[in-house]
């Protein structure tokens, strides 16, 4: 860590990219040719007062990040839904279903929905559903003109 700091106070740069000469004249100038010096190698960026807030705050920052993660994984492990509870919502919200079911408008087609489904399975073509049913919805979703794919 203290060595990508360290090396962040200056930048680096090889002695090639120092010493070269320009092929082209100077702009607006003279027939001249620019020629670098070697004597200044690296460009000091920051102040050691200017570092040393860099590297406080990265350090708050990553106390910051390593809290919220332990304070997020605790509460995924605390939150967690037993299942009888789930159980008992199956149980009362069955009445409704069975209401839902019981209506014609939803029972027939389901039917025939269900019914071509088995169909298809009987004749050994029910591994072809799956890549069928996500080939419509995606040219069903391109139709509309929406950028996304399942």
């Amino acid at each position: 860590m203290e060595e990508v700091i360290a090396n962040f106070k200056h930048i680096m740069l090889p002695k090639a990219a120092l010493t070269f000469e320009l092929n082209q004249p100077t702009p607006g100038g003279p027939e001249t040719f620019m020629r670098r010096s070697m004597t200044q190698i690296y460009e000091r960026l920051l102040s050691e007062q200017e570092l040393n807030k860099v590297k406080d705050k990265f350090y708050e920052d990553i106390e910051f990040v390593l809290e919220e993660a332990i304070r997020k994984h605790h509460n995924i492990q605390a939150t967690s839904i037993p299942w009888w509870i789930y159980l008992m919502l199956a149980f009362f919200a069955a009445d409704n279903v069975m209401g839902w079911i019981s209506s014609p408008f939803i029972f027939y087609p389901l039917m025939l929905i269900l019914g071509g489904v088995a169909m298809l399975y009987s004749m050994g073509l029910g591994p072809l559903l799956g890549p069928l049913a996500r080939q419509t919805v995606n040219v069903g979703l391109r139709s509309a003109r929406l950028n996304f794919q399942i």
